[in-house]
């Protein structure tokens, strides 16, 4: 991936640019990773083990029915999605974004198969900006809960895996709190 030309995000007027970057090009694995990694693997072995079990043979069944191991397969799928497929989408999803901060907003730039998408946060002192310390760290501009069946899924949006996470939590908190001070450009 090539950096972002030095005129992104397209700026108003009065509006200036406090800081850019990309998130952090290490392999990150968190606990919950680890967890649906492990669920992965396991609906993976229980598929194939399922799959080798209930093979009948040949001539067993007629050739019209479906074979039974046929049915294992979205058992496969999904530890697939859960195991290798969904580290490796996050990967290239952090290789192909650009963040950026102003004094007016956030900008979260993703390089898609259709060209680049940009997402614009305008900081109000009403959003729950967070900071996720760590190494790298991520700062969070949104946070919405999703309730499902039997409990809640949080999904959040912001500047994942960056190494000057404590710096940028800073800056965009003065943003939020209408200061919209910090590094002159």
């Amino acid at each position: 991936m090539t950096p972002p030309p030095t005129a992104w995000p397209p700026l108003p007027p009065g509006e200036r640019l406090l800081w850019q970057g990309r998130p952090a090009r290490t392999f990150a694995l968190s606990l919950e990773d680890a967890v649906t990694a492990l669920g992965g693997l396991l609906l993976i072995a229980f598929s194939l083990v399922m799959a080798i079990g209930l093979n009948p043979g040949p001539g067993l069944l007629p050739d019209h029915l479906l074979s039974p191991p046929v049915l294992t397969l979205p058992g496969i799928a999904g530890g697939l999605w859960l195991f290798p497929l969904r580290l490796i989408y996050a990967a290239r999803r952090r290789r192909s974004s650009h963040y950026a901060l102003t004094t007016e907003a956030a900008y979260i730039r993703r390089d898609g198969p259709f060209g680049p998408k940009v997402t614009r946060f305008t900081l109000s002192p009403s959003d729950s900006l967070t900071l996720d310390p760590g190494r790298p760290g991520s700062v969070w501009l949104r946070e919405r809960i999703i309730p499902t069946l039997y409990s809640r899924f949080t999904l959040r949006q912001g500047f994942e895996y960056i190494p000057e996470a404590e710096t940028v939590y800073r800056l965009a908190r003065s943003v939020q709190m209408g200061k919209g001070e910090g590094i002159d450009g």
